[in-house]
């Protein structure tokens, strides 16, 4: 079995994907790991031939191959950003709904 550097490559990312989420995560370093997705986005615009000498730098097939692997990647970004804010979101309505129920309660029937 033979080893390519653009399987390393990925490895690397994903672990690094893995550290992010548990270490490094923060509203600045997700704007910046969106920026430089937007500056790789906007060069293989410019120079779609850049994706194939790429993939063939790194040993992958195709510079379609490579873009697919890049989306697999940004995709768990996209995923962990979203799965957060949904998160936050619903501690913030947890918050609020208590706050609410202090100040009025529901009157009525009192359980007994």
């Amino acid at each position: 079995m033979t080893i390519h550097w653009s399987q390393i490559l990925l490895i690397a990312a994903l672990a690094l994907f893995i550290l992010y989420i548990f270490r490094i995560r923060s509203v600045f370093t997700d704007r910046i790991i969106y920026l430089a997705f937007a500056i790789v986005g906007i060069g293989l615009v410019i120079d779609p031939n850049f994706a194939t000498r790429m993939a063939n730098l790194l040993g992958v097939g195709r510079g379609t191959d490579l873009l697919f692997y890049l989306f697999i990647i940004v995709s768990l970004f996209y995923s962990a950003a979203m799965t957060s804010e949904v998160n936050r979101l619903k501690r913030q309505v947890t918050s609020l709904v208590r706050e609410l129920a202090i100040e009025k309660p529901i009157e009525g029937k009192s359980g007994d």
